[in-house]
């Protein structure tokens, strides 16, 4: 029970206080009888003061009485913000008292009980007992009218216009306030927004269960209004910008922060995609440097969108920097379609690589020389005959051979070797060992691996010095004496100039140096490894083989291993599958086939082994993929999420989808020619009378002929993009969504060429130019051109503007 002096704890009641005192009553139960009108005959205390006292106690009676009931807070409003009580008039003052007593939350606040939150402010006790029953149910049902009510404030607009891109000058103008002013006032319209958002960020957390992030995305669930949504975004771009990340409309919520992402982001590009990627191609080892740098929320698409904002190009398979130098492009070209190499000097080869490069890359300018563009070409390739230059990994050379080659030359008595003597002195073993088959191809190797190590003259190699230790020797030096793992940047450091080819050939060329993680090697010497630790990995090797038909994944096997020898794990500092995995490529590469992140236990009858050849082993039954098989089997084997994504990819160009879950090879995907005749009758047909035809709302199914597979979108986008005939063509968004289908077909003789060139038609050709983006993208979704927003790439058009919030196109 409360003291008295608890209740009437201010300075004004301190006579009363007293006087209770004096007459021995101490508890507020001792009131219960007590005539407030004796008071009278007391020395200061007037008429005034006695009725104060009285409201004070019968105030007290009565909240005291229903304690039990005070503030009960329902289960979805319990982590809610202490904040959200500014909605329903309780003040910034009152709300700092209870911050103060580190009261953050709703649940805190019932948790507290009324004889707590008396004692901390009663002005706040009697407010919260008038208001409580609003927080009895879930307050995300109040979300729109509450929203409404934020719209009433006179200052709403402000926040409106800012969140539709209007400068705080612009808008100052408008009002006649200083530009200061209106950020001001933004802040405060942000700070209650952000209180309404944080109710949606609780129930989408709470509903979906994410840990590392909240896709945005569901805000649309909550906001139907395109203004409202916009707005909403707009604040959290605000309010939580250092969680927040444009590029995939994602919030973290896992203490990671936005420059930690995007500086990760920034690692892999410098690594991987650099200035050019085939992004098919590498699809694979790139989402799996998403999860090994323990940003696995980020996916393919994003990663791709993150891309496209920081000025790359997406063409084709590509994905290349603008301004990139066209050589590297080049170089490309020859890569995918001169698999024995291009002769730089001969014009017919070279016209055709400027017809690829056209075809692969665009409108990219090339020297209209050909002499100029195939020298400049051959210094991003491998001389590999007599004018003939390939690409440098159809390079196939064994280590051991490759030092052999160097230290004839290192211990060479002369200064200068002829590449002819040096081809005929290891003709035998480059025959057994290597794809060099003629001395071109040796000097092409030589220059490649020591290009700055020697002078080369036409014939002959020179040696700059008698200095015997090369860089790939000081830095296996380095890293040995560093006695763990080194970072690139730190080699960087210790030897400026150094670049990354140098880096990788040193790692390739010296056996005592191990890739050890993304961007850090280590030197085998700093690595303890006993006859019994050796013997734990083989047995935990041998019993996932067992258990996974000869297969072991490096996931797989760390797990393994933290059960059965930690100890190992711990002395050598492996902290991830990664580490593990190329210590036990070196220990047992002789014995099993590796290749990252696979273990495959006969060597001998997998060659080709990678995640696509498991995937093929263990998941198609008489040709046919089952998506969510797909999914059950990455999640038993421990895949990465970006692994099990590009590795999908990667399948996807020789499998055929039939249904939303099924996928066939492409070899058992025969639809008769009669049958593709009809098909594309029907889809002609409807091109009479209109200009596009969306496959998504595509609705003529009962016109189709029976072709042995359930008619569905997705087959019908299957069968158009395989077999589409000469007259029509197809329009698609670049952004890839295996959830939709987003084909288009149009007459080929259409002036429109790409999807942003047919969005632009249709503005023109319905007057919607002026229109706002959320009535062209109401008019366009009904059309089946979009889903519901439009894609990035038309806000990245160069004839397509904004303003206003208006579309207009140039």
């Amino acid at each position: 029970m409360k003291k008295i002096s608890e209740v009437f704890y201010e300075n004004k009641y301190h006579i009363f206080v007293e006087y209770c005192h004096l007459n021995n009553m101490r508890d507020m139960s001792e009131l219960a009888d007590f005539d407030f009108e004796l008071l009278k005959g007391v020395r200061g205390i007037g008429v005034s003061k006695i009725e104060a006292i009285k409201n004070r106690y019968l105030k007290y009676s009565g909240m005291f009485a229903k304690d039990d009931d005070f503030f009960k807070v329902h289960p979805d409003n319990s982590e809610l913000s202490v904040w959200t009580l500014s909605f329903f008039g309780i003040s910034k003052n009152l709300i700092n008292h209870l911050l103060k007593e580190s009261i953050l939350t709703l649940s805190d606040i019932e948790k507290l009980g009324m004889d707590g939150l008396y004692k901390i402010n009663s002005v706040l006790s009697d407010k919260l007992s008038r208001i409580a029953c609003e927080f009895e149910a879930p307050l995300i049902n109040k979300i729109i009218p509450l929203f409404n009510e934020i719209k009433k404030d006179e200052h709403f607009d402000i926040i409106l216009k800012r969140s539709r891109g209007d400068t705080l000058n612009k808008i100052g103008t408008e009002l006649n306030i200083t530009r200061e002013r209106v950020r001001q006032l933004e802040l405060v319209m942000l700070s209650r927004i952000k209180i309404l958002i944080d109710i949606v960020l609780c129930d989408i957390l709470k509903k979906y269960k994410y840990k590392s992030c909240i896709n945005l995305n569901k805000l649309e669930a909550y906001f139907p209004d395109f203004d409202d949504l916009n707005l909403v975004k707009y604040t959290i771009s605000s309010v939580y910008k250092d969680l927040y990340l444009d590029f995939c409309n994602k919030l973290l919520i896992n203490g990671d922060t936005r420059e930690k992402v995007l500086d990760k982001l920034g690692g892999i590009t410098e690594y991987y995609i650099k200035d050019v990627v085939n992004f098919t191609a590498k699809m694979v080892i790139i989402t799996e440097s998403l999860s090994k740098n323990d940003i696995p929320y980020i996916d393919i698409e994003d990663l791709t969108n993150y891309l496209l904002l920081n000025g790359y190009i997406k063409k084709g398979n590509y994905i290349y920097k603008s301004g990139i130098p066209y050589g590297l492009l080049c170089a490309l070209i020859v890569k995918k379609y001169f698999k024995s190499g291009i002769h730089i000097h001969e014009n017919e080869e070279i016209e055709k690589l400027r017809t690829l490069v056209e075809k692969e890359f665009g409108n990219i300018p090339l020297p209209e020389n050909n002499r100029a563009l195939g020298s400049r070409i051959s210094s991003f390739l491998v001389l590999c005959d007599r004018g003939c230059y390939t690409v440098p990994s159809n390079l196939k050379i064994s280590r051991e051979l490759l030092y052999k080659i160097r230290g004839y030359i290192d211990d060479y008595e002369g200064n200068t070797l002829f590449f002819n003597d040096l081809f005929v002195t290891f003709k035998r073993e480059l025959f057994l060992k290597s794809n060099v088959l003629n001395r071109y191809y040796l000097q092409g190797v030589i220059k490649y691996f020591y290009e700055d190590e020697f002078e080369f003259e036409r014939d002959s190699i020179t040696k700059l010095g008698r200095e015997k230790k090369s860089m790939r020797a000081l830095i296996s030096e380095f890293l040995k004496n560093s006695r763990g793992a080194v970072h690139k940047k730190e080699l960087k450091e210790r030897f400026p100039g150094i670049t990354d080819v140098v880096i990788t050939n040193a790692q390739i060329s010296e056996k005592n140096i191990l890739q050890w993680a993304y961007n850090y090697y280590i030197h085998v010497d700093n690595l303890s490894v006993t006859d019994k630790d050796k013997k734990d990995l083989s047995d935990c090797l041998e019993q996932l083989f067992e258990k996974f038909k000869g297969y072991a994944g490096e996931q797989l096997l760390y797990d393994l291993m933290v059960e059965k020898n930690k100890s190992l794990l711990i002395k050598n500092h492996i902290k991830t599958p990664a580490n593990l995995y190329y210590l036990t490529a070196y220990l047992f590469k002789n014995k099993y086939m590796f290749r990252r992140p696979h273990i495959l236990k006969d060597a001998s009858t997998r060659k080709d082994l990678s995640s696509r050849v498991i995937v093929e082993k263990f998941l198609f039954d008489n040709g046919v993929l089952r998506y969510n098989d797909y999914q059950k089997f990455v999640s038993t084997v421990k895949w990465s999420i970006g692994t099990a994504y590009a590795v999908f990819k990667d399948i996807e160009k020789d499998i055929v989808r039939i249904s939303e879950d099924e996928y066939i090879l492409k070899e058992k995907f025969k639809i008769s020619a009669s049958h593709r005749e009809k098909i594309f009758s029907v889809i002609e047909k409807m091109l009479e009378s209109r200009e596009f035809v969306s496959v998504n709302r595509f609705d003529k199914w009962e016109s189709l002929p029976d072709t042995g597979f359930s008619w569905n979108v997705f087959l019908l986008s299957s069968i158009i993009t395989g077999f589409l005939p000469d007259n029509l063509k197809i329009i698609t968004p670049t952004v890839e969504d295996r959830r939709y289908v987003k084909e288009i077909v149009i007459k080929k003789d259409m002036d429109a060429q790409s999807f942003e060139e047919l969005i632009i038609r249709v503005i023109k050709t319905n007057n919607l130019n002026g229109a706002t983006v959320y009535h062209l993208e109401s008019v366009l979704a009904s059309m089946g051109l979009i889903g519901r927003y439009l894609p990035k790439e038309l806000y990245n058009s160069k004839n397509i503007y904004i303003e206003n919030d208006r579309f207009y196109t140039v």
